[in-house]
């Protein structure tokens, strides 16, 4: 469920109505707590709450037993309080193939896992493009930055065509940035293969996400019904550039695999922009919304609206605290025919735009990954 096999974890899967039961985040926390229980539990029942769950199944990994029992006593005291059942608690000493499991509850509830490797979750993984990793440093290690040969011949080129140009960015310079990244974003979505890119083409795709424009079009494919395409540009930019220009694809992968519940990767690419630029504004905005958390579908939301505002095409002053649903999902009967916008949207942001959804049925449900406890 997370990508890799968890140790010395507690991992919560949560339920939903939607409007039937379906599943929704999945939560993990490290063992033993960095903090009090009381608050440990208090921090995960938050989570679940924030994320409307109504059901929680929990599995404590690593440690004895009776050690953990405790925490989750106090987990379970915690969700009731907040009208949430805890439907199954489990222990295991670690996820492998014959390792036996047991109930906390009935001691007649136990068996032996099964090769997680080969359960058809792993499978149904396999086949989306999500493979199965050893552990959390085996995932992590596929944002490791390239050789630091290729990133010093890539400092030396951003110096001079970014950081230090000789002629000032010109609009035709942005509207060329532009094209080569719409591009290379239909080169990734016609391949399951991370796109081979040179260094001008890597330098000019940096280029192009130093300005708001480039950012907010890029921003936008996290809504495709296919963002994986876009994940592999992000990832192959966030491999080739040098601090801090690695921010940037950094922080678009970390929205668009949050935003599909992909959390153990969102969570590692938002270290990988905040190591890269501290100050980053979406990312350290990404970083308090796992922390808090911040339900995905909720950002999907702002994001769209910040989309819909930024072309013009949605007025907050058209909207009353009554209204529950968004302003691209409510379509009333209009007296006049609606003004243009104030400006036309390009090809890929209206093709974007076209694809928006409250139907949550092609969403991902695998993970939201919560991250070290805040001091």
């Amino acid at each position: 469920m997370i990508g890799f096999p968890p140790t010395n974890s507690l991992v919560l899967f949560t339920f939903s109505r939607d409007p039937m039961l379906t599943m929704a985040t999945t939560l993990k926390a490290d063992l033993p707590a960095p903090e009090p229980l009381a608050l440990m539990a208090e921090h995960l029942a938050t989570a679940a709450e924030h994320n409307e769950v109504v059901a929680v199944i929990a599995v404590v990994v690593g440690g004895t037993l009776e050690e953990h029992r405790p925490l989750v006593d106090t987990l379970r005291n915690a969700l009731e309080d907040r009208g949430i059942e805890l439907v199954h608690t489990s222990w295991v000493s670690r996820v492998l193939d014959g390792e036996r499991w047991q109930c906390y509850l009935d001691p007649q509830c136990t068996d032996e896992l099964p090769d997680p490797q080969a359960s058809t979750w792993a499978a149904a993984r396999a086949v989306a493009g999500n493979p199965m990793y050893r552990d959390r440093e085996e995932m992590a290690a596929q944002l490791a930055p390239d050789s630091p040969e290729s990133l010093a011949r890539r400092e030396e080129l951003l110096d001079a065509h970014l950081r230090h140009p000789r002629h000032p960015y010109t609009e035709d310079d942005l509207t060329t940035d532009l094209d080569l990244m719409t591009q290379m974003l239909t080169v990734a979505e016609m391949s399951p293969e991370l796109p081979s890119l040179n260094d001008r083409q890597i330098v000019r795709l940096a280029r192009a996400l130093s300005h708001s424009e480039v950012r907010d079009e890029c921003m936008a494919a996290a809504l495709s019904p296919t963002p994986e395409a876009a994940e592999r540009l992000w990832l192959v930019l966030v491999r080739a550039l040098p601090a801090p220009e690695r921010a940037e694809p950094a922080t678009l992968l970390a929205m668009s695999a949050y935003l599909r519940r992909a959390g153990v990767l969102a969570a590692l690419a938002i270290e990988t922009a905040l190591d890269a630029n501290p100050a980053h504004d979406m990312a350290l905005m990404l970083h308090a919304a796992l922390t808090h958390p911040v339900p995905p579908d909720r950002l999907r939301e702002m994001l769209v609206t910040s989309i819909l505002r930024n072309e013009g095409i949605y007025d907050e002053e058209d909207t009353t605290e009554e209204d529950e649903d968004p302003p691209w999902d409510t379509v009333p009967e209009p007296l006049a025919p609606p003004p243009p916008p104030p400006e036309p949207l390009n090809d890929r942001t209206a093709a974007t735009l076209g694809l928006i959804t409250r139907d949550r049925t092609t969403a991902n449900p695998l993970t939201a990954f919560l991250p070290t406890w805040p001091a």
